[in-house]
């Protein structure tokens, strides 16, 4: 089999005991998903006076980072990779924005928790850094549907399609019959409730 044929986990496999051509297909293919991050992120925080290619040198800059995070990472590499990368980004913008227009989302993810105190809590102060997706998700469901939740049914609806489902701003609309205002609400709320529930059981 081609190295380029080759799935994550196997690459990093091969990465992990020294071989250089696996190193070089792996940063190739990630090099190319950095790009499309930087797309995505140029549209998302267009009125920031950021460049595609400073979203995209942050983006390639986490590859090594990820890669020497956690031996265990394989097949969710990407997932990873994408949530750290998204941080970084969203740290950036707030750091170099070139206007008041561009604000940076505060996001559910696998890297960390922000809050207006500027207080932090690392996701893995909670659970070890080598847990699935999945387990995480798992571990998240109480704070959308335990008997203690904060959130409102809608903010469980919208907040289940964003991190269980993975729906886009606009797969959330057309799902919901929700306006655009109130979908943008909604995910802002659902997210700032569920991590205040988590500072206030980890901090």
């Amino acid at each position: 089999m081609l190295l380029k044929e080759m799935s994550d986990e196997d690459l990093i496999f091969l990465i992990k005991r020294g071989s250089k051509a696996a190193e070089t297909v792996f940063y190739q293919r990630y090099s190319v998903y950095s790009r499309h991050a930087a797309r995505h992120y140029l549209s998302e925080f267009r009125d920031s006076g950021i460049s595609e290619d400073e979203y995209f040198a942050v983006a390639f800059s986490k590859i090594p980072e990820v890669l020497a995070r956690d031996e265990d990472l394989g097949k969710t590499f990407y997932v990873y990779w994408k949530a750290v990368v998204r941080n970084a980004i969203y740290d950036y913008v707030k750091e170099n924005s070139y206007t008041l227009g561009a604000k940076p989302l505060g996001d559910i993810s696998l890297d960390d928790y922000r809050y207006k105190d500027n207080l932090s809590i690392l996701f893995t102060d909670i659970m070890s850094e080598n847990e699935t997706d999945d387990e995480i998700k798992d571990y998240l469901r109480p704070y959308l549907e335990g008997n203690n939740t904060l959130l409102s049914e809608d903010e469980k609806l919208v907040a289940r399609l964003k991190i269980y489902e993975d729906c886009s701003r606009s797969d959330i609309i057309k799902l919901t019959g929700l306006g655009e205002r109130r979908v943008d609400y909604l995910t802002r709320t659902a997210l700032d409730k569920i991590k205040q529930l988590l500072k206030e059981n980890y901090l």
